[in-house]
């Protein structure tokens, strides 16, 4: 007999279906009747995202599951004020909701705050992002609440130790949080902490033993604490015993300490990597005659690692073409060389452009010399699911060649032969503020689209690029005028964030070659992320390569 409703299946697979509808639908579906209103509270509280923002559309995807996201319009049109007087409104509302039905409280579980992205490189306080009198009342009434996270915001420095996850930003409040059944830590800022007077040795090993996560964002404070790791490992009687048992780990490796690469050496040793899923490197050394990086990756193809989740970020102090390329070449090696590459689903790489995307010696033959990199290594990975480059157009921009392809010599399309002249003219009305000649000089492709590609990046949250895939996305726009350095224009200038959609096609257009190209190399890939724009492969009978694009 067949099924025509869902009020003919059980609960928990009614629950289960509702758990991948987006926000709008879950909310449409608990109007309908008691029973449904009684299934859906459940999902619809369980993780809740503050932000300005609104969430992107990815169609024929289940990002906006992920989360209810409590923020602002999708219009581009809504000013920052508008925006900003949406969220508080409805704040306000769920407020009122919590209050009169506590029962809901019992629902909420995770709670992220995501900042506003600010191209001119600002960053939004936690304050501004949620209501004081809101989280006041969510962190004591809400008993089963596990979570708390924040991303791209300041001033958010709350050690919840009653909670699973805890965002540190000193090492001097370890000693507030050490007795607390917490699994997943984040040390998010610099410190300059010596010593750990006052903390029992011991607690302090049992502590980082029985974590599930540790994210190290900076070199300060993970040299600090890697001494006194290492230092307590070296009493254990079993030197070869795993003390840390992490499923996920993020670790900087940057040339700049003495015994650098030794102290991360001898705490990953201690580490148990046959239960270690997911793994962040932030790399980087900025003297090109060394061999630091070919070491350090020599000794992870050593381990026994099976990861799942793969992740690398560029750290380097300098704007010229040969440090990408040494970034993308021993990270390209250390992928051949990897033995468990089959494990691998998700893999993430994220460079570090200069903000003004002028990169020394930034030639086309230079840019090609990269991409075969990639090209060699990409068909090893053959049940890759996930392939994120954060920065992916922004490195390109910094080869004006190629990017001037984008404006000139791209998509021929409807949509691109209306748009693209447009933004030919923005160029040639518009100058910026050039640092290295300390002038305003003419506006170029690498600008224009360097900071588009910034800005729709900024759809992911900063901070751990592991867990991009946990989050949905958020809409962002540019103003075509703001950015970490002047930006003027001769004459009166119509465009604004209006035109953000637009130029996203345009770049989605352009990314597509590429998309298609990986998609090749890559059977397995399902999804495919550059610069913020979002692929998916959705099956089609007939079709091998039906690639369906968020910005359409």
């Amino acid at each position: 007999m067949g099924i025509n409703s869902l009020e003919q299946l059980s609960d928990p697979i009614v629950s289960r279906i509702i758990s991948f509808l987006p926000q709008n639908d879950k909310v449409n579906l608990l109007y309908t009747n008691y029973h449904f209103y009684v299934l859906v509270q459940p999902l619809l509280y369980r993780n809740l995202l503050f932000t300005k923002s609104a969430a992107l559309s990815c169609r024929h995807t289940y990002d906006e599951s992920l989360y209810t996201v409590i923020g602002g319009l999708k219009t581009p049109l809504a000013t920052a004020s508008l925006n900003n007087k949406i969220s508080k409104t409805r704040q306000s509302v769920l407020l009122e909701s919590l209050t009169i039905n506590s029962e809901l409280c019992k629902y909420v579980e995770n709670i992220v705050f995501a900042g506003s992205y600010s191209n001119d490189a600002k960053v939004e306080s936690f304050h501004d992002v949620i209501s004081l009198d809101l989280f006041e009342y969510v962190m004591k009434n809400c008993p089963n609440l596990k979570n708390t996270s924040a991303f791209d915001l300041s001033n958010y420095n709350k050690n919840f130790t009653k909670q699973q996850t805890v965002q540190l930003d000193s090492l001097k409040d370890l000693g507030s949080i050490i007795n607390s059944p917490i699994k997943h830590l984040s040390i998010r800022s610099q410190d300059n902490l010596t010593d750990f007077n006052g903390l029992d040795d011991n607690l302090l090993l049992v502590f980082f033993g029985q974590l599930q996560t540790l994210e190290f964002n900076e070199d300060i404070s993970q040299s600090i604490l890697l001494d006194k790791l290492n230092s307590l490992s070296q009493n254990v009687s079993n030197d070869k015993e795993p003390l840390f048992h992490l499923q996920n780990l993020k670790v900087v490796f940057y040339h700049c300490f003495e015994n650098y690469g030794e102290k991360l050496s001898s705490f990953l040793k201690r580490i148990d990597f046959k239960v270690l899923k997911r793994l962040e490197v932030a790399v980087g050394c900025d003297d090109m005659t060394c061999d630091c990086l070919q070491n350090f990756f020599h000794f992870l193809t050593k381990q026994d690692l099976k990861l799942q989740n793969l992740s690398f970020v560029q750290k380097t102090a300098h704007r010229e073409h040969n440090y990408s390329e040494k970034f993308d070449f021993h990270i390209t090696q250390f992928l051949k060389q990897y033995a468990s590459r089959e494990s691998l689903k998700f893999l993430s790489i994220r460079h570090a452009p200069p903000s003004d995307f002028n990169v020394g010696d930034g030639f086309e033959g230079n840019y090609l010399h990269r991409k075969a990199l990639y090209e060699d290594v990409l068909p090893l990975l053959t049940n890759l699911e996930t392939l994120i480059c954060p920065t992916f157009l922004q490195s390109v921009a910094g080869y004006e060649q190629i990017i001037s392809n984008l404006l000139w010599n791209g998509c021929e399309c409807e949509h691109c032969n209306d748009y693209l002249p447009i933004f030919d003219k923005y160029i040639l009305k518009h100058q910026y503020y050039d640092e290295e000649k300390s002038r305003m000089t003419d506006m170029i492709s690498p600008i224009l689209f360097g900071n588009v590609a910034r800005v729709l990046s900024s759809r992911l949250p900063t901070g751990c690029d592991m867990f991009l895939d946990s989050f949905p996305p958020v809409c962002r726009y540019w103003d075509f005028h703001s950015a970490p350095y002047l930006i003027t224009h001769s004459g009166e200038c119509s465009i604004d964030k209006s035109a953000s959609p637009p130029i996203a096609i345009c770049v989605a257009h352009f990314l597509r070659e590429y998309v298609d190209a990986i998609g090749l190399m890559i059977p397995t890939l399902r999804r495919c992320v550059l610069s913020g724009v979002f692929f998916d492969r959705i099956p089609v009978e007939g079709k091998d390569d039906n690639w369906v694009c968020s910005d359409q």
